[in-house]
């Protein structure tokens, strides 16, 4: 009775629906439906009324009781970070949880600052680019602790610079290893100069390897925007195979084969050495962006099913 409005969508079953419904339509292309009529495991979403202003933990209760599931996506950095510095990322994300995941939840987890446990209650982790160096320690104890917990990763630039770092201080004797650029005095590199000093700048060409998933989800999509003087060390390229995760593209020439992007064996623990996250679009998301998306989501639905 207050608000006569909040009623007034229609909808294709002869009957009029809360407003917030529209976001059904213009989202998913498809006709908002009646709870009731939606198939297990169907996206719901409960539009803002004044019962949830009056009443906040309505729409917990409803997640708790598992009428509702909402998948929580964690980007290291702090919010600043990416509303103010550098956007891409997050939009990219955003991009991607538009077609793939809507309603779902974004936290921001600073690399810096890492706090007790603070994948809990996280469904997926994407690690972002950059240039700060100090956020590089944390970025690679959020990856050991996503790989640990097999929560899907997506790693973009630095970041997939971390979570290799981090796979390769599983290795004998690199238990050490840091980034030339992060610790130029340590023992081992994990990340190198590039042997030219080349600074491999704007859109390159990258050569997914055959039969890898990321030669399945790029398809066409094989070029890639690059800011990065350094590589994976070469020797690395074996070693991070003996423990389950592959370099799944190169760049630059045949002879140097630089190590474009990582993937696992098992699980979702992708990286790509450029930025994909550029080249997103509203309305059409990254494909690499957009898998990592819909695998945190599907295995967040599994994980709650048991």
């Amino acid at each position: 009775h207050r608000h006569p409005d909040a009623a007034q969508h229609v909808a294709g079953e002869q009957m009029l629906a809360p407003s917030g419904l529209i976001w059904v339509d213009r989202l998913t292309g498809q006709p908002a439906l009646p709870l009731e009529m939606l198939e297990d495991g169907a996206d719901a979403i409960i539009p803002l009324h004044p019962a949830f202003i009056a009443d906040p933990d309505m729409i917990r209760r409803l997640v708790n009781s598992g009428d509702v599931h909402r998948t929580v996506f964690a980007i290291a950095g702090p919010a600043h970070q990416f509303f103010e510095t550098c956007p891409a990322p997050l939009a990219a994300l955003a991009d991607a949880i538009d077609a793939q995941a809507p309603g779902s939840m974004v936290r921001f987890i600073d690399p810096r600052q890492i706090a007790s446990a603070p994948l809990q209650g996280i469904d997926g982790l994407l690690l972002p680019g950059g240039s700060q160096m100090s956020a590089v320690k944390g970025q690679i104890e959020l990856a050991l602790m996503a790989r640990a917990e097999a929560r899907p990763t997506l790693g973009l630039c630095l970041g997939m610079q971390s979570m290799s770092t981090a796979v390769a201080r599983e290795l004998p004797e690199w238990e050490n290893t840091d980034m030339e650029e992060v610790a130029p005095d340590a023992d081992r590199h994990s990340f190198v100069r590039i042997e030219t000093g080349e600074y491999r700048l704007g859109w390159r060409v990258t050569r997914p390897v055959a039969e890898s998933r990321l030669a399945r989800i790029l398809g066409d999509e094989l070029q890639i925007a690059c800011n990065h003087r350094f590589r994976l060390t070469p020797s690395l390229h074996e070693g991070l195979a003996s423990r389950g995760i592959r370099v799944s593209a190169l760049g630059g020439t045949f002879e140097q084969g630089i190590a474009d992007a990582i993937e696992a064996e098992e699980g979702f623990y992708m990286g790509m050495q450029g930025h994909p996250e550029l080249s997103s679009r509203i309305g059409r998301p990254h494909p690499l962006i957009s898998a990592f998306v819909a695998e945190t989501k599907y295995n967040a639905i599994n994980r709650k099913a048991l």
